[in-house]
């Protein structure tokens, strides 16, 4: 307390780098969520009565009755935050007082002596003033906060904030170091979200906390503060971002309520006790999912990502064999390996299928998979396709010494699909594929510990999760979890394709595809590139990704060569050669005439 101010509401520390200093915080002294705004909207702001632009990023976090701010400079402005680094000072850097009389204050402390320094608003309901005094020679810079709107029923944030003061010495901070997220300690999983909301995003977030553990809209008899501690989850993390324009989704609930906007949206970042959820992927889907896409809060709610400590993520499948062991499969030690989707997708018979699948063989393919729609139809059920089929690869097998694998689409009920892998395998197949989201989680887990087959995850229908940026699951969210059920392969669409989702989101997928979810776990899967695929697509595959760890499938790219299909196998791995060896496709054509038809056909390549 203070004589002059009255109670501290706030200390302040300012930083050279925000995001660390926030990891250090929560890991080491356990204070957060912290709630972040990249740019504080600071209008009319003037250091020693010069006129300036500035540009500051905070974030907050309550600690009790106190808040703490953290404090980052992005822009060369004159300001005593800066002349607070300049002078080789770290630690706090002021202490903050609310006031409801702000001019009042204002005159009083001038008449005592404190000269203000630095000032200025916060959108539309805040001033600050920053002072400087000689009453004491250890003490300089006092801040009296501006005057917070009342009946706001909002979490304080950078736009209603009033802005504070410092003693010139005082406990230093640690210098922010790289940590890891509090959220991966090995009792807790963590989630992000995009939301867009009406409402003040921390309360959001709240709720969303609440909503996806033991919360509900009010304590109830039982929820003691020893189960909370316990169950509940709790927000880590919350960044506004750039509001919308306009609401993203209708809304009936906030309709009823008549709230306009505006429209705000936020990542927010939730953990969850791994306890509430166990070594079980459907709770841990409707755990991070569930019901929050159905909350009156939102406007806009999309799950990006699930982050998992190593011990959680060990009690969960993984891949049987992965990059590592689909190369080992095939015979494919370096390079992308080379596939190609049966066509046409239905309407062959048995029969006709085999023989389409000799002559693929016989162009040089390492993968060959069915379409996620021909699964056992009537006129070529697996009972007749998978031997069909099989006779041809053992041929070939036979003749060059390489088995050529071929994914049959066994995507049924789980106890059918455990008998089209029993078949498979009796053929001599290597590959089973399943429609990962029309047999669930379940069924694929099931099918995992049964068969030890590669299994390749085709996510048709995943645009339905996703093409909305506002709204659904982000494919790395979307993968992690059905990595969890086993998964060796991981269809992530292609690059300059033929569907919508934009090159970024396919580059993405993929390197998410190819990275552990967790320290120490080997699980990556193999992603699996298609759509619009041919040997002019393999340079900027090769440049996005830096690797060639991956399936390349090719439809036309290879049936439609102008030289048959084993000059278009031959055209992609030429390219996939060129790309390694850091040579231009126009000139490794030189040398290589198959490529050089490719790229005269289809057309000018890279």
């Amino acid at each position: 307390m203070s004589r002059f101010f009255g109670q501290i509401r706030q200390a302040g520390y300012v930083v050279d780098d925000i995001e660390a200093a926030m990891d250090y915080w929560s890991r080491t002294l356990g204070i957060g969520p912290w709630f972040y705004n990249e740019r504080v909207p600071i209008r009319n702001y003037t250091y020693r009565g010069e006129r300036y632009e500035v540009h500051n990023s905070v974030a907050l976090a309550n600690s009790g009755p106190l808040q703490m701010e953290l404090i980052q400079t992005r822009n060369d402005a004159p300001s005593m935050y800066r002349d607070f680094l300049k002078a080789g000072r770290t630690g706090l850097q002021h202490v903050a007082y609310w006031t409801e009389n702000y001019d009042a204050d204002l005159e009083r402390l001038t008449g005592q002596g404190f000269k203000p320094v630095m000032s200025g608003e916060v959108g539309e309901k805040g001033r600050f003033v920053y002072f400087d005094t000689e009453y004491h020679p250890r003490y300089g810079d006092r801040a009296v906060g501006g005057r917070r709107a009342e009946g706001q029923d909002v979490r304080p944030d950078p736009q209603r904030l009033p802005r504070l003061g410092r003693p010139r010495s005082g406990p230093a901070l640690p210098r922010p170091q790289p940590a890891v997220s509090p959220a991966m300690r090995s009792d807790r999983f963590e989630a992000t979200y995009l939301i867009e909301t009406p409402l003040d995003p921390a309360k959001v977030a709240e709720v969303m906390a609440g909503e996806q553990s033991c919360g509900t809209f009010t304590r109830v008899h039982g929820e003691t503060d020893d189960l909370r501690a316990r169950a509940r989850a709790v927000v880590e993390r919350v960044e506004e971002l750039e509001p919308a324009a306009s609401p993203s989704l209708p809304n009936t609930w906030l309709e009823r309520q008549k709230r306009p906007g505006p429209w705000r949206r936020a990542r927010v970042a939730i953990s969850f006790p791994t306890g509430n959820v166990g070594a079980n992927l459907p709770t841990l889907a409707a755990t991070v999912a569930g019901n929050l896409f159905d909350l009156g809060e939102v406007t806009g709610l999309r799950l990006d990502s699930v982050r998992l400590p190593a011990a959680y993520r060990k009690g969960f499948d993984t891949p049987r064999h992965g990059v590592a062991g689909t190369r080992r499969v095939t015979g494919v030690e370096r390079g992308a390996l080379v596939g190609s989707i049966i066509k046409p997708n239905l309407g062959l018979s048995a029969e006709e299928t085999g023989e389409l699948v000799g002559t693929l063989c016989a162009a040089g393919l390492d993968f060959i998979k069915d379409d996620e729609i021909c699964a056992d139809p009537i006129h070529a059920p697996l009972a007749q396709r998978v031997p069909a089929v099989m006779d041809r690869v053992r041929r070939h097998q036979d003749r060059t010494g390489k088995h050529v694998m071929v994914a049959f689409n066994i995507s049924d009920e789980t106890d059918a699909m455990r008998r089209h892998a029993d078949l498979v395998e009796r053929e001599g197949g290597s590959c089973v594929m399943v429609s990962l989201n029309w047999c669930g989680f379940s069924a694929v887990q099931t099918l995992r510990r049964h068969s030890g087959l590669v299994l390749h995850g085709h996510r048709n229908g995943f645009g339905a999760l996703s093409r909305h940026p506002s709204l659904g699951i982000g494919f790395d969210a979307y993968q992690t979890l059905w990595r969890l059920a086993g998964v060796d392969h991981m269809h992530v669409h292609g690059l300059q394709g033929k569907f919508a989702q934009p090159d970024a989101e396919v580059i993405d997928g993929a390197k998410s595809c190819l990275a552990p979810l967790a320290e120490g776990c080997d699980d990556t899967v193999m992603p699996a590139f298609s759509s619009g695929q041919w040997a002019g697509t393999v340079p900027v595959t090769w440049d996005a990704v830096g690797t060639d760890d991956l399936l390349f499938m090719s439809g036309g790219g290879i049936m439609a060569h102008p030289d048959g299909p084993a000059a278009g196998v031959t055209s992609i791995r030429q390219a996939w050669e060129a790309v390694r060896e850091g040579v231009t496709l126009p000139d490794a054509a030189a040398t290589r005439p198959e490529l050089k038809r490719a790229l005269e056909f289809f057309g000018a390549g890279k």
